[in-house]
Order: structure tokens, then sequence, then C-alpha cells
């Protein structure tokens, strides 16, 4: 760019600082200062000049060229003795010439700082992400694991309930029928004694063969009353007084009896038609 053409500050700083965030934060240093070559060329008098050539002595630190950062900054320091940037140039010179062990000299640049301090925080987030996943995944697995403890827990409590309902329901009372049978009335009797010993076969009695059965009492057609004797239910008494067992029910209701329907010897019943 010619010298007397018109230009502002703001367009070479612009140019300046595209060069250190495109070339010198990706580590471009040869192509780096080929730009900030052309920077100098086309601006000399402008201000970001210096910086310009600053940038350069920066580029041939990183690329290990000694010499040609001594000769860029021992420029700097000439022929902008009055510019801030001669400081840091005139510092740098004293630190390359003093020793060779002498540390390197500061960063000379605030793009290069703020490529730096991105690449590592770019580093640091990815360091994070790796273990954020890490654990993510070892949270999940514990839940998975304990998502299996708590469902087989669930299942050996459920079989144990059930072996509780089985066990239960079979040391139970059996479910009575529709239409229970009452127990049978016994009269009390005398207490018992104990067998006498039984008799040889010649002192032993001829035994008379066994009288048949006495008939069923006819069932009674008009109803009226019984009176309740020993070993009768009212399973009996139906059946024997009206011919039909299921009848149970209706003695019941008419003598205002409930189950199970206990009867007393000498008992008067009402019997229905």
């Amino acid at each position: 760019m010619p010298e007397d053409q018109p230009f502002t500050e703001q367009q070479v700083q612009e140019r300046y600082e595209r060069i250190g965030r495109e070339l010198v934060g990706n580590e471009l240093y040869a192509e780096a200062i080929e730009e900030y070559k052309d920077l100098v060329r086309d601006y000399p008098r402008s201000r970001w000049t210096a910086n310009a050539l600053m940038g350069i002595a920066e580029c041939f630190h990183h690329l290990g060229q000694t010499d040609e950062e001594l000769r860029t900054l021992e420029a700097v320091a000439d022929q902008f003795p009055d510019h801030i940037v001669a400081k840091r140039a005139q510092a740098a010179l004293r630190l390359l010439r003093g020793s060779e062990t002498s540390p390197p000299p500061p960063e000379l640049g605030t793009a290069t700082a703020l490529s730096r301090l991105a690449r590592r925080l770019r580093q640091t987030f990815l360091c994070y992400s790796i273990v954020g996943w890490a654990l993510s995944l070892v949270l999940l697995v514990l839940v998975v694991r304990l998502s299996g403890g708590v469902a087989g827990l669930n299942a050996r409590l459920t079989h144990l309930e059930s072996d509780y309902a089985s066990l239960k329901a079979g040391s139970g009372v059996a479910a009575s029928p529709s239409t229970p049978r009452p127990a049978p009335v016994r009269a009390p009797g005398p207490a018992r004694r104990p067998a006498a010993p039984a008799p040889s076969a010649a002192a032993r009695p001829a035994v008379a063969p066994p009288a048949p059965p006495a008939p069923a009492a006819a069932p009674s057609a008009r109803g009226g009353a019984y009176t309740v004797k020993s070993g009768d239910t009212l399973w009996t008494i139906a059946k024997r007084q009206l011919g039909d067992a299921r009848r149970v029910n209706e003695i019941a209701a008419l003598n205002g009896l409930k189950e199970p329907y206990r009867l007393r010897v000498g008992e008067k019943l009402k019997l229905p038609k």
C-alpha cells in the first residue's frame, strides 16, 4: 500500500489483531511473520507498526531463531524509542544478551496470551467433560444395579407373602356347606368305668341275634310338636318327621334357632306342616 494513501489507525489495528488471532493463535509463526512484514511495509507511519515489529520478534522467538529475534528487537528500540513497546523490547534484549540460560522473555503480544488462554480453557473443558461422562456412567450403573436389587427384593417379598397366605389357608377351618349339618346332641351319661375282663368261651352265654331296626316314624303331615331325644339333630328330625332333610331351615325358622342349631334333650320343637 503506498505511503501517501490515507488510512485510519482502526484499519491498521484490525489487520494487526487479525494476524495475531488467525495466525499466531494457531501457531502459524512463519505465515504471521510475512503478514506482519506486509503491515509494516504498508503502514510505516502508523503507531501499530512498532506492535507489528514486536509480533515479528515474538514469532522468531517461537521458531527458535534468536539472531533474527535480536535484530528485530534492536530495530524496535532504535526506530521507536518513545513508543510503549520500546521498553518491552529493551527488556527482552537484556535477557537475550545477558545469559543463554536466562528465562525466556515475557509474552510480547496480547494475541498470543489470549490464544494460549483459549487453548488452556479448551483443554480444561475437555478434561471436565471426560470426567463428567465417566461420573454419569458410574451413576447409571449404580442406578441399574440398585433397581435390580429392589426388584429382586420385591419379588422375594411377594413370594413370601404368597407362601404365608398358602400356609394360613391350609391351617384354617374348611368352609361350611350351604346348609350346615348341626352337631348331634349327646345326653350326659355316667362316668366311664374300666372294662371287665372278657369271660371265657365256656362261661360266655349264647347271644341272641340282633333285633331288626324299628321302622322310621312316618312323617307328620299336619305338623305339630316334637320332643328332642338323645342323639337328635335338626337334620335327623327333618328327615324322620317331615320326610325331607332339606327342611332343616324351616324347622329352625319356626323355632327361632340359629346356627349351629344346638338342641337340648327334652326340648319341644314345633314342626311345620
